[in-house]
């Protein structure tokens, strides 16, 4: 019999969490428009990982923020 792997047995195993993030992110293109998960590293090394829609994604590249110290990763 196939065993299927649950989202609790993947935090149990303590898997990386943007493969975690990324799994999540799967199971909801199903149900939603598909979305871009998004990671933003300030200089002193914090990092912000976020979920947005392609709109939201230009605007943040627009942002000046993005100039200010972070830097931008865009993930599926």
């Amino acid at each position: 019999m196939m065993m299927m792997t649950t989202f609790t047995q993947i935090k149990r195993n303590l898997w990386d969490p943007l493969q975690i993030l990324r799994l999540q992110l799967k199971q909801q293109h199903a149900f939603k428009p598909p979305s871009i998960l998004i990671c933003l590293q300030r200089e002193d090394r914090k990092l912000l990982i976020t979920e947005m829609n392609m709109e939201q994604h230009e605007l943040i590249m627009m942002s000046s923020k993005l100039h200010q110290g972070y830097s931008t990763t865009t993930m599926l």
